[in-house]
């Protein structure tokens, strides 16, 4: 997710940002509790308001991830965490590519913001 750069920082793993990230995902953030805005109208916004689903962050993810291993399994023949580092930053820049992964699993605006 975060890879070591030099000697001088630590990948992310080793800071915890993967349990940051989960503990996030579980608490009231990731559960779309206030001030999170959950109420419609669902349309379509503009790139610079961010983030406009009728979805929770925690609701997101799953289906994301889901999608991004299966696209992984079809492309590469194996889950995100089985492929080696270069096909990941192949898959994460096409990740970053406009109709790439991201639009199968939720709308590209998710990703934009996180």
């Amino acid at each position: 997710m975060v890879p070591a750069e030099l000697a001088h920082f630590p990948k992310g793993t080793e800071l915890g940002l993967n349990t940051y990230i989960d503990r996030a995902l579980a608490g009231g953030w990731g559960k779309g509790r206030p001030p999170s805005y959950m109420q419609g109208p669902w349309k379509p916004g503009r790139a610079g308001q961010g983030y406009q689903l009728p979805l929770t962050p925690a609701s997101c993810t799953a289906p994301a991830i889901a999608a991004a291993n299966a696209f992984c399994v079809k492309t590469y023949g194996k889950s995100f965490d089985k492929i080696s580092e270069s096909q990941r930053e192949e898959f994460l820049v096409a990740c970053g590519r406009q109709g790439g992964v991201r639009k199968r699993a939720v709308r590209a605006g998710f990703f934009a913001t996180v």
